[in-house]
């Protein structure tokens, strides 16, 4: 099915600058201005409908909505598959780590709301609409690798962040780009969006119940390595690969929306 709009190369930038838009500067506004002062649930419910109540009919208009949240062509290989899924070990490692009976359910409620709040606005960003207004133009390698450089880059925004030494900052880029390779992959070996989204907000949210029930957060590479490192670092690095994997097989390559000449 042809989209009313055909995705170009132009509109990569504009398009993800736009949704992250939505979730980072003008959902917090609104809802800063409509909820009730210190409910957090409310203020994080309001920034997520406002995203998707802006962000979804916009895809349906444009006829991007079903090429952003499925994908063309599903790689099926067992290897990437399981590869693909490696950030579930560190998914695992806060699970059985964190002390629950130090952490509130409101607050592990509020700490994986905001967590949904990245995993939806930064995978529809980068692993939705980056992607398919990449492939009119650029080869699928190219498609995987940018909005993950760029997601990772993105993090340099933390430098002079109080509390933030530049090492830390610097490790959340080496770290933010490898899951964007790897949440590539898991868009590719589960059919869309969904996936990536849940493992992102997961990802994230049991990283801040881990930090706030003193279970051990991240620990600095630089500063030596931890069990939460390796495990983090290790799944991600499962997910690179299956990334690998994926791009080098031509066979699976989903191409453009409508044929367009390629960039190789």
């Amino acid at each position: 099915m042809s989209p009313r709009v055909t995705p170009r190369l132009w509109m990569a930038i504009p398009a993800v600058v736009v949704t992250l838009a939505l979730s980072i500067v003008i959902g917090p506004m609104i809802a800063s201005a409509i909820a009730p002062k210190g409910d957090f649930v409310a203020f994080g419910l309001i920034i997520i409908g406002f995203v998707l109540a802006v962000t979804l009919p916009v895809l349906a208009l444009l006829g991007w909505l079903r090429p952003v949240f499925f994908e063309q062509r599903r790689v099926r290989g067992i290897l990437p598959t399981v590869l693909a899924f490696g950030p579930v070990l560190y998914i695992v490692y806060c699970i059985v780590s964190s002390k629950w009976d130090n952490i509130p359910i409101e607050g592990a409620l509020v700490a994986i709301m905001f967590a949904a709040i990245a995993g939806i606005g930064e995978e529809l960003a980068f692993r939705g609409v980056a992607v398919i207004t990449l492939r009119a133009r650029l080869s699928e390698v190219w498609v995987a690798v940018i909005p993950s450089v760029i997601f990772g880059l993105t993090h340099l925004t933390n430098l002079g962040r109080s509390g933030l030494a530049t090492s830390e900052v610097l490790y959340q880029v080496f770290y933010a780009v490898l899951f964007g390779f790897s949440a590539y992959a898991l868009r590719r070996v589960t059919g869309g969006l969904f996936i990536p989204i849940l493992i992102h907000t997961l990802n994230n949210g049991f990283e801040n119940i881990v930090d706030s029930s003193g279970g051990g957060p991240i620990a600095i590479l630089v500063d030596g390595a931890a069990l939460p490192d390796i495990i983090f670092i290790g799944g991600l690095l499962l997910g690179t690969v299956a990334m690998i994997l994926i791009v080098r097989d031509k066979t699976n390559d989903p191409g453009p929306l409508l044929a367009a000449p390629r960039i190789r």
